[in-house]
């Protein structure tokens, strides 16, 4: 894959993502009430991880994928795991994205709450990008003796494919 493209678009993507956080926390001064002085508080703690390791959960399940390295990651200060996952991968590693989700999500016991795959189509001149999105879903199932109980899974909840006209 190319580096460089990988890395451009990355960046891209993630000074999109820290404008509008920072776009949030100006709004939340301007308006200036308790909710915005504390949902201010919060993003302002929110820090972005580029390539940083997250040790997962997933020893007795996939030993060997008990640590993950994404493209970038978002996490709060105060929390064990980033709650925004960013994979971007090119079109013959876009089919390792869903067992990329469930490590994720599954390792973290629910606590990644959104994972985003971004797939780029590196062929000269092509301009075919896809997205998707999943998130932890919780099922409430009736186990042994009535006890409920929640299964955690992954769930695909957006796809996208786009073309841009050169």
């Amino acid at each position: 894959m190319p580096l460089n493209l990988h890395e451009s678009f990355l960046q891209q993507v993630c000074s999109h993502i820290e404008s509008q956080l920072d776009r949030f926390k100006k709004q939340s001064i301007d308006r200036n009430n308790n909710v915005d002085t504390i949902l201010r508080t919060w993003a302002e703690k929110l820090v972005g991880d580029r390539s940083a390791d997250i040790r997962l959960d997933l020893a007795d399940i996939t030993p060997d994928r008990s640590k993950q390295s994404p493209d970038t990651s978002y996490a709060h200060r105060d929390a064990k795991f980033p709650g925004l996952v960013i994979e971007v991968s090119y079109s013959q590693k876009a089919k390792d994205l869903p067992k990329l989700a469930d490590n994720y999500i599954l390792g973290s016991n629910g606590n990644i709450k959104m994972v985003l795959g971004l797939d780029l189509d590196y062929k000269r001149g092509s301009s075919l990008a896809k997205a998707y999105v999943w998130r932890p879903k919780f099922t409430s199932v009736e186990g042994d003796e009535g006890v409920v109980i929640e299964e955690l899974s992954t769930q695909l909840v957006y796809e996208k494919v786009s073309r841009n006209s050169p």
